[in-house]
């Protein structure tokens, strides 16, 4: 699994080192110029991040009374005020998030991040905060999409809880095949730990190097090995959350129970009713070989089907089914890093036939399916036997072998890119939708459509859309459509912002309209209990004041959450 390095970019994704950059990909940046009609000239960097000195932040509006009482419960060095550590959790990274903190625009930082070591402190620390009004809003790893760590109030003191101090494997029942583990563990702590042991717990999302399992949990995470392992609700037998008006300790759900399930009203919560500590996960024997390769296919139709009739197969168990339509095959074609090749982390035969994958090699209607499949290496074989034969009757064909270590270079690579593109004065934002599989072509269209439309409308340019079918399950899939776009001429960083909002939001009435869902949203937006309409979200939004009574009276707990009426 990746390793991290812990010396973060306050102003971009990840870690400063390895740099994961356009010079890796020497010919994306002139096919972008091309595609997204960039002059040549046009080479230096319109969007750099002002230099950290530069960023004055307001003062904080804890006082030295209330700053000597927080640290009297959790300690000097777990309480810090300094503006470096304010300014690294002012937001998360969101295209908008990462505009505004580039221009250094931050309105609202919190006034103090604290770092508790144990549940009994976050306990305390939330006892405090109610008794005084005081906000809180906990904080995994930092990566959310969606405002999940921003203060968007100042009208009262906010506190961010960072769980870093969290992050034990506590101990793994290899009989039971669990594992309980601290909420602040991030994915390569999660996983070194399970690996030498012998096991997995599965989940590798995107953000997998610097999210943690409480993110996770909070925002009902799904990896790319969903198919097999399924996703972070599936994963979680039981969790413990601290709320402001005391413990909650879920039981381990073995069977089916009668009645409403707490544990599954607080997955998805987003921080709103509690604070995630610990979890008993389901986990896995790792897997003795993977098989993954890559499948070309004529047309977007034929790869959708075949995706469609591998997932509805009873002999075939996938880990990874990714359907990358026309213009995304040319951007992954185009971003195999060099370095990768030189290295040999990627197998012999893409030195040797280049041209399977490379941009060159692909037509304007070819789509790439990126299948991959985990276990025995005899069981490996015959799934794939079956694959490759429901391939070729949608008239897919092998490209590549060997393509585990190139898809993990790509997926965690990318947000990497993203930062760059930004620097360059390039848009990059993505919207994702869960369809039917007898809509999903049409909701495939529609949205292309509607973001065509909204990008010519702000100015932006011609636009570049690529989307992916992914999370594919028997019934549905989703499609996750990133959309690139040259940046508004204004420099404003909320000018910027709003532009992208208005691009997504002619997205999200697309896919409203088409029955689709709205994925990766707030807990009042897309899916979330308030995902509704009319008379349904009136009743969830008393549905969701009560529970929040119940367990947040004060409502201290992640205020960056409007109010849904």
């Amino acid at each position: 699994m990746p390793t991290i390095n812990t010396n973060p970019r306050w102003w971009g994704w990840g870690v400063l080192a390895p740099a994961h950059g356009l010079d890796d990909c020497p010919d994306l940046w002139p096919a972008l110029q091309k595609w997204l009609r960039i002059p040549q000239s046009s080479t230096n960097h319109q969007c750099p991040p002002a230099p950290l000195h530069d960023v004055h932040l307001c003062s904080s509006h804890l006082d030295a009374p209330l700053a000597s009482s927080l640290r009297s419960i959790l300690g000097d060095e777990a309480v810090r005020t300094d503006d470096p550590t304010r300014l690294a959790h002012s937001y998360g990274k969101s295209y908008g998030d990462l505009v505004r903190m580039r221009a250094g625009y931050v309105p609202n930082p919190p006034d103090a991040v604290v770092y508790p070591s144990d549940p009994s402190q976050i306990a305390s620390v939330l006892t405090w905060a109610s008794e005084r009004g005081i906000a809180v809003i906990p904080f995994g790893g930092g990566t959310s999409l969606t405002g999940g760590v921003e203060c968007t109030r100042s009208d009262r003191p906010v506190i961010t809880l960072n769980m870093a101090r969290l992050s034990q494997v506590l101990f793994v029942d290899t009989e039971s095949m669990t594992a309980r583990i601290q909420a602040g563990a991030t994915g390569p702590e999660i996983e070194s730990c399970l690996n030498s042991e012998g096991f997995t717990l599965g989940h590798f999302p995107q953000s997998f190097e610097l999210s943690t399992l409480g993110g996770w949990i909070a925002t009902r995470s799904v990896g790319r090995c969903a198919i097999l392992y399924g996703g972070i609700d599936r994963l979680t037998q039981a969790i413990k959350v601290v709320t402001p008006t005391g413990l909650v300790e879920t039981g381990a759900v073995h069977f089916t129970e009668p009645g409403p399930s707490l544990l599954h009203l607080l997955i998805g919560s987003e921080g709103s009713y509690g604070v995630i500590v610990e979890a008993l996960m389901r986990i896995h024997r790792l897997p003795n070989a993977r098989d993954y390769r890559i499948v070309r296919f004529s047309n977007w139709q034929d790869g959708v089907a075949a995706c469609r009739e591998i997932v509805l197969s009873n002999h075939l168990r996938p880990a990874t089914l990714h359907l990358a339509d026309p213009l995304e095959a040319r951007i992954l074609a185009l971003t195999v890093p060099e370095r990768c090749t030189r290295k040999g982390l990627l197998p012999g035969v893409l030195g040797r036939r280049p041209s399977l994958i490379s941009s060159q090699g692909l037509s304007s209607e070819d789509v790439l399916l990126i299948a991959g499949f985990e276990g025995e290496p005899d069981w490996l074989k015959q799934q794939w036997s079956i694959t490759l034969a429901i391939c070729s009757g949608h008239g897919g064909a092998v490209s590549l072998k060997g393509a585990d270590r190139f898809w993990e270079c790509q997926l965690y690579r990318q947000p990497y890119l993203r930062d760059e593109m930004i620097a360059r004065g390039i848009m990059v934002d993505t919207v994702t939708a869960s369809s039917s599989w007898s809509d999903v072509c049409e909701l495939y269209e529609s949205v292309r459509g509607a973001l065509s439309g909204a990008i010519a409308t702000t100015g932006s340019g011609t636009g570049y859309l690529m989307t992916h079918l992914s999370n594919v399950h028997r019934h549905g899939t989703t499609l996750v459509t990133t959309y690139l776009a040259t940046q508004t001429p204004d420099p404003s960083p909320l000018a910027r912002q709003a532009q992208c909002e208005t691009i997504r939001q002619a997205a999200r009435d697309a896919i409203l309209a088409r029955g689709g869902l709205l994925a990766h949203n707030r807990l009042t937006e897309g899916n979330g209990l308030l995902g509704q309409t009319g008379h349904n979200r009136r009743f969830c939004a008393r549905l969701h004041r009560s529970i929040k009574q119940t367990f947040d009276p004060v409502g201290i707990l992640n205020p960056s959450l409007p109010d849904p009426l």
